[in-house]
């Protein structure tokens, strides 16, 4: 696989391996497996959290369309929170 990077990203990507003393293509399967994970992570949090809130209502009689609405909102809610965490620790 080839993956075409931003002329900012590849440079990032070689200073940071520069700085790290690894090798660019190492460093960067280390970095996308690590956002693969996040999102795999992210996406089982929000199904767990939609499933939960639907084991309170008795019918579970929710539309695609609703559950959809519900899953966005709380993907949503759990990127900004993450989003969040980042910023502290940045600053």
């Amino acid at each position: 696989m080839t993956i075409i990077l931003a002329p900012q990203t590849e440079a990032k990507l070689k200073e940071m391996a520069t700085r790290e003393g690894r090798d660019e293509n190492t460093l960067a399967d280390a970095l996308l497996a690590e956002v693969l994970e996040e999102a795999n992570r992210d996406f089982e949090e929000a199904c767990e959290a939609v499933s939960e809130s639907l084991a309170g209502d008795p019918k579970h009689d929710v539309s695609l369309e609703e559950y959809r609405a519900q899953f966005d909102l709380e993907r949503e809610v759990r990127q900004r929170k993450r989003e969040g965490k980042k910023d502290k620790v940045a600053a």
